[in-house]
């Protein structure tokens, strides 16, 4: 699985919450970028397909205490060290498109939002991430206008069939 960058915000106020600046931002942090790397390198698990209209993702198990699909792998303890399970991708449960990957350090909680695509119908599946942005106490919880932003990005590939002019708008594909 191709993972991919969006590299224009569907709004332009979103233009700093772009998931390729995120991760330039997050790179002084080796550790962050380490567990950022275990994590994409986890996609090349993950295989999409469509039931009953739907879309399901391979390797991610349905949750019912968080009633949605996630992904655990152990990271380490910023504090300890110590490996423990966490959630690091997340189905976002009300939006159609949108999955979450999730960094939790012990201030701070790192976000990247992202959306499973084809650059053609019958083309394997690529991973475009979106946004990134960083969840605390201190700071407005950006989760909800971005994953709609990336619905409605994802909406806009789908209505036009994958057209490779509309997905160009977003994403630069080879």
């Amino acid at each position: 699985m191709e993972v991919e960058m969006i590299h224009s915000p569907y709004k332009p106020a979103e233009a700093p919450h772009l998931a390729q600046d995120f991760i330039l931002q997050l790179s002084q942090n080796p550790s962050l970028v380490d567990i950022l790397n275990r994590i994409l390198t986890e996609f090349e698990e993950f295989s999409t397909h469509i039931v009953h209209g739907v879309e399901e993702i391979k390797n991610l198990r349905y949750s019912k205490l968080h009633n949605t699909y996630i992904y655990e792998l152990s990271v380490p303890d910023q504090v300890s060290g110590v490996y423990k399970p966490q959630i690091v991708i997340k189905k976002l449960r009300s939006f159609d498109h949108t999955y979450e990957v999730r960094i939790n350090q012990e201030h701070h909680k790192y976000r990247f939002l992202y959306q499973f695509n084809k650059k053609r119908p019958g083309d394997q599946n690529l991973i475009f991430l979106s946004y990134g942005f960083t969840k605390s106490e201190f700071k407005e919880d950006l989760t909800n206008s971005l994953s709609d932003s990336n619905d409605k990005i994802k909406q806009a590939f789908i209505e036009c069939n994958y057209n490779e002019e509309v997905i160009r708008k977003w994403v630069t594909i080879e």
